[in-house]
């Protein structure tokens, strides 16, 4: 257990090297089409560093029960794919919201509760914004695991207006401090603009963060 600890130490000090906002952006600035680019540091920042974490807090999860097998698994998949990030470069496309949401509840199984509402038929959805919530949704649940060691996640999406669906995600983590500026905070500004925000709950545990989508 003791070299686990000291793997595990040395694996998670690697993987938030790894996801450095620095390097993020050199790998990214390595392929020439500006869309390519976006979608490289999406990728890295999104969705691998969502595998990445789950991975690493299912590690911890092993070595507390005394897995063996489980954490030799894990360091193992770990490895391969800090050897190779770029193994299984894809952008997750959905035809609606509850393939979307069930991604987001597989990627964080055993880990995270993640329970979500939304109150009108997503049908008519364009595929860019069932995108485009997904991404949102996809960074606010990791930063809500990964800075709040949130343990419970509630997901509302609403229709607002005719033009616009409201993003609500709460969390019963340790909160939150002022934001400071990241790719996280540039995917929220690229995708909403100026409207969205995260703030800790009043009076309690947890942070809110709250986006507005145009449809």
């Amino acid at each position: 257990i003791q070299m686990f600890r000291e793997t595990s130490e040395g694996t998670l000090q690697n993987l938030q090297e790894f996801i450095d906002t620095e390097r993020v952006r050199a790998v990214a600035t390595t392929v020439n089409k500006e869309i390519v680019n976006r979608d490289v540091a999406r990728y890295l920042h999104g969705h691998l560093q969502t595998r990445l974490m789950s991975m690493a807090l299912l590690l911890e999860q092993a070595g507390k029960s005394n897995d063996q097998e489980k954490i030799d698994e894990l360091l193992q998949s770990i490895e391969i794919e800090l050897q190779n990030p770029m193994n299984r470069f894809e952008i997750s496309e959905f035809e609606n919201l509850e393939d979307a949401i069930e991604n987001i509840e597989s990627l964080w199984a055993g880990i995270v509760d993640i329970s979500a509402t939304f109150n009108f038929s997503n049908s008519n959805l364009s595929q860019q914004v069932v995108n485009n919530v997904y991404t949102l949704l996809e960074e606010a649940v990791t930063n809500a695991v990964r800075h709040g060691k949130a343990t419970n996640i509630s997901i509302t999406i609403a229709l607002k207006n005719k033009n616009h669906i409201e993003i609500i995600v709460h969390d019963d983590g340790e909160g939150t401090t002022q934001m400071q500026p990241g790719l996280g905070s540039a995917l929220f500004t690229t995708i909403c603009g100026d409207n969205w925000s995260l703030t800790t709950k009043p009076s309690a545990l947890g942070s809110i963060f709250t986006a507005e989508i145009t449809i």
